[in-house]
């Protein structure tokens, strides 16, 4: 069983009210995309983060928030898809959302894919595996680099 120290449940407080952040402003930027859009839930699970009623349809979203790989010192030129976390399935292997929404605050963009559309991607590619990543090295995922993908995303400056 995995235990909380102080810092790490001051880091994981902190990283979650910087998630909540992203997702409020894709909230915003799907809201102003659409004349009839409502917010239905926000989800707590690895399912999915957004679910949105947009003209009738119900679509649901995972935001993902990059701070570490796009910013000034730190760019790696890549967005992390996190597969694995802690032994489990997470990220893209557990959420169950339409769209995968890259939020990049440091660069005032916002990268929108079909689920379905990325984890092809992910399989047709041979993206390099991260283990040993974020979370206490807990974490497992791709470093996909963006400008050899962007052109399968739909890119929005914010």
């Amino acid at each position: 069983m995995l235990i909380f120290n102080a810092m790490s449940k001051e880091k994981f407080i902190k990283d979650l009210m910087f998630g909540n952040k992203g997702e409020e402003v894709v909230l915003n930027h799907i809201l102003s995309m659409a004349d009839n859009a409502a917010l239905i839930d926000i989800c707590n699970n690895g399912d999915y983060d957004l679910k949105v009623e947009i003209n009738g349809e119900i679509k649901t979203f995972e935001v993902k928030t990059e701070d570490k790989y796009c910013k000034a010192g730190n760019n790696t030129g890549n967005i992390f898809v996190e597969t694995m976390c802690n032994g489990k399935p997470s990220g893209i292997t557990r959420s169950i959302a339409d769209w995968y929404v890259f939020y990049m605050p440091f660069y005032k963009k916002l990268w929108y894919i079909k689920s379905d559309d990325l984890k092809l991607l992910i399989k047709e590619n041979n993206f390099p595996l991260k283990e040993n990543s974020g979370d206490g090295g807990l974490v497992v995922g791709y470093a996909v680099p963006r400008k050899k993908v962007e052109q399968f995303f739909k890119i929005y400056e914010i």
